[in-house]
């Protein structure tokens, strides 16, 4: 099963009884496609609120947008909501770029 199948099939409960577990899952997902494929395909728009919620209380902004104007434009009603019910500790940052990866890029 893929991360983003495996993401979407979570119940709110299961968010709330592993949020460590599922704040890293959410991190691993670096763009809102592979969630939207499988939101749109089964028209899951309570779905879409909640991993909007969820990407947003990790700091992924433009992936929780994504997903909301996305599902919106589609014609679904989403309505996002934070489905943990603790706040995090961690916070969760896209990686950067490694500085010698960079210097690397520029002689080239």
């Amino acid at each position: 099963m893929s991360l983003p199948t495996a993401l979407t099939s979570c119940s709110p409960n299961y968010f709330t009884a592993k949020p460590i577990e599922m704040r890293s899952a959410l991190a691993m997902i670096t763009n809102a496609s592979d969630l939207l494929r499988r939101l749109l395909e089964s028209n899951h728009s309570i779905i879409a609120g909640r991993m909007a919620g969820a990407m947003r209380i990790i700091g992924r902004d433009q992936i929780a947008n994504n997903i909301i104007e996305t599902m919106r434009a589609a014609g679904h009603t989403v309505n996002e909501n934070d489905p943990f019910e603790d706040k995090s500790a961690i916070i969760f940052h896209t990686r950067e770029a490694s500085p010698c990866w960079s210097k690397s890029i520029r002689r080239n």
